[in-house]
């Protein structure tokens, strides 16, 4: 989820009653902790190389790394807001950073919530990454909050939407399921696609084939959009599918498609991309696409990410 509605989030918690349990300063706080396991992200940038995105919400988002970064964040409030004891402000960070991770598991993109004990990604995939939505529902009651006669039902307001939010969510996880129920057969992927729950992209695979469809659940309707084939036994595909980046990127990836280039009968590159972060309704290219460009012998002589 993007680090505004996160932040909207946790500050909803604080004026829904947290505000009152531990004293002025509680919202703010909230806020800025729900972001906190997005720490990673800074980190990664200036540790992690250019593939650094591969590691993103493992440790500072798993229950080994939660608490470690909740003593850390106590430690800082208790000489900000000393009002309040190191408990308390241990105790709000596990609540905004478990409202973190409960919010990135609804999307895509995966949290390996048991790293380093598990390297498993785990993830629902029933809200895009950035859904208006529900940014809309978090955001209005510190909007309505600002009329004067509304100012003394703030914490009515900030129940009734997080109430509204958490219906919101709900909604999605049925339409998923309505979703998933109009492939062709079952087995396949379904992903969110951006504007709400009323559209998802769906993939099943038949051989070395990936057929793309968008299925519409409050309308019954499933549509075959592409298809994309995959070169999975090919040669080249094989052999670069032993360099340690593949076999990570095969462990990020949901459903990855490989592509073999070639240039007089001889392949001089092989491109992988995962369906699961393409948007039919937005017609991107694919996001975190790796190229794997090769020498005479089939070698892989450099790697990057790449649209095409």
């Amino acid at each position: 989820m993007d680090p505004v509605t996160h932040m909207l989030a946790g500050a909803g918690l604080g004026r829904a009653g947290l505000e009152e349990k531990y004293g002025k300063g509680t919202v703010l706080e909230l806020a800025l902790l729900s972001e906190l396991p997005d720490i990673d992200q800074l980190v990664l940038m200036f540790t992690g190389g250019p593939f650094y995105i591969m590691d993103r919400r493992t440790l500072a988002h798993s229950v080994v790394g939660i608490p470690i970064l909740c003593l850390a964040a106590a430690a800082i409030y208790r000489k900000l807001r000393p009002a309040a004891s190191f408990k308390d402000h241990f105790v709000l960070g596990l609540i905004a950073c478990t409202l973190h991770i409960s919010m990135d598991l609804v999307n895509s993109f995966g949290v390996a919530f048991l790293f380093p004990l598990d390297n498993r990604r785990f993830e629902f995939s029933t809200v895009f990454i950035i859904d208006l939505m529900l940014t809309g529902l978090l955001v209005a009651p510190f909007l309505l909050g600002l009329i004067p006669r509304l100012r003394d039902s703030r914490k009515k307001l900030a129940r009734g939407f997080l109430a509204a939010a958490a219906a919101y969510v709900a909604l999605c996880f049925g339409a998923r399921a309505s979703a998933a129920s109009l492939l062709p057969q079952p087995g396949g992927y379904v992903f969110p696609e951006p504007f709400g729950p009323t559209r998802w992209r769906g993939v099943v695979r038949s051989g070395d084939d990936r057929l793309v469809y968008l299925l519409e659940p409050f309308k019954q309707l499933a549509s075959w959009r592409r298809t994309d084939h995959s070169d999975e036994l090919d040669p080249a595909v094989i052999k670069v599918k032993e360099e340690a980046l593949a076999k990570k990127l095969l462990w990020f990836y949901k459903e990855p498609v490989w592509k073999v280039e070639r240039k007089d009968g001889k392949p001089v590159a092989v491109y992988v991309y995962d369906l699961r972060f393409e948007s039919l309704l937005l017609e991107n290219k694919p996001s975190f696409g790796c190229r794997f460009e090769l020498d005479e012998a089939g070698t892989v002589t450099k790697a990057y990410w790449s649209s095409r």
